[in-house]
């Protein structure tokens, strides 16, 4: 008797797909809806110079991205996408490939064309020069490529969804409400330590800037700001470059290891 030939990598990467895709489509369709509509708003925005606008609406996109794997929960399906006949490396490649190139590039591609063929002032490169955060120093070239607006509305997405889709593997009752509920847990935890650190900062170095010094001069005082928002820019853009990276491969890992438990 012949044995039953086992189906490739690929083959049971494209079963997932179409396992999920029920419920994935209704996504992908109202995704590139929404993202022309924001993509011409950002258009809009960026040629009129609503600089807030501007920056509301590439949040808006961070957020689609976000939220997506929350379309892999389904109540009362555990037990259903545990027995699908594909292995837990072809669903790992499916869904961490769907939250983190599929999702991005069509919340991305529509509001990216728009930008290109109606290019306006404002971005959120040039908003932040306006801020001035760097003093009278030229911006170090790395650092103007991460203030890039294409590749922050990516990072701002899809570490998250990392996150998302973690927490609706891991969860077997409520994954909705539990993985929205964490998400926002986790962003709160991050904004907390960030701001502590910059408070800190802050006051650490105004405490041995302005020690036995009473009589300052407004141009003293200006260069003070400078100088600390200078040194702080650079340490938090560096960190949160690495802490993007290392946490985007760790979230993706226990991603791997969670499906890989729950086929055994």
């Amino acid at each position: 008797m012949a044995a039953v030939p086992v189906p490739s990598l690929w083959q049971q990467v494209v079963s997932v797909g179409r396992y999920y895709w029920p419920r994935l489509q209704s996504q992908v369709a109202w995704y590139a809806i929404s993202s022309l509509v924001i993509g011409i708003l950002m258009a809009v925005a960026s040629h009129y110079e609503f600089g807030v606008s501007y920056g509301l609406l590439t949040g808006v996109l961070s957020l689609m991205m976000i939220f997506a794997p929350i379309a892999f929960a389904r109540y009362n399906s555990r037990a259903m996408d545990i027995t699908v006949p594909a292995s837990w490396q072809a669903k790992s490649i499916f869904m961490i490939g769907y939250t983190a190139v599929i999702i991005p590039f069509v919340t991305m591609c529509l509001p990216v064309l728009i930008e290109i063929i109606f290019p306006g002032g404002v971005s959120l490169k040039t908003m932040m020069l306006r801020m001035n955060p760097f003093g009278n120093d030229e911006i170090p070239d790395w650092v103007g490529m991460l203030l890039s607006t294409r590749l922050n509305i990516y990072m701002n997405g899809v570490l998250p969804a990392m996150f998302t889709l973690f927490f609706v593997v891991t969860f077997r009752h409520n994954v909705v409400t539990k993985a929205i509920v964490w998400d926002v847990v986790v962003g709160a935890v991050v904004y907390i330590a960030i701001m502590a650190y910059t408070v800190v900062h802050l006051v650490h170095g105004m405490s041995e800037y302005f020690v036995d010094r009473v009589d300052l001069e407004p141009s003293e005082i200006e260069a003070f700001t400078d100088s600390m928002v200078h040194d702080m820019m650079l340490p938090i853009i560096t960190g949160t470059i690495v802490g993007y990276v290392v946490t985007t491969v760790v979230m993706a890992v226990l991603i791997v290891l969670k499906l890989k438990k729950r086929q055994i």
